[in-house]
């Protein structure tokens, strides 16, 4: 049985025909519920250890940004907050 697996990557087939093929990252599951990060591109950069941190600061077409290794999010509680932000809109 193949199952989807946290941190693996995984190509998004679209339904509609001669739309873009896109990329996904499975963050986290529940039983048979998965929560999927859609990613529209990816980088490589260089790290940088800042006072005993680990941190990039990556040059995008929208300007620049620091990512650092000692503000992690927590990605698993977002699924159940989506849900229920989905449920108000449908209300």
């Amino acid at each position: 049985m193949e199952q989807f697996v946290e941190g693996k990557a995984y190509e998004a087939i679209p339904a509609l025909e001669g739309a873009k093929r896109r990329m996904v990252v499975c963050l986290g599951r529940d039983g048979r519920r998965i929560q999927l990060a859609w990613t529209e591109d990816l980088s490589v950069e260089d790290t940088q250890m800042y006072f005993g941190r680990e941190i990039v600061k990556p040059c995008r077409p929208d300007g620049v940004y620091v990512v650092s290794s000692a503000v992690p999010l927590d990605i698993q509680v977002a699924a159940p907050i989506l849900d229920l932000m989905r449920r108000r809109e449908a209300v």
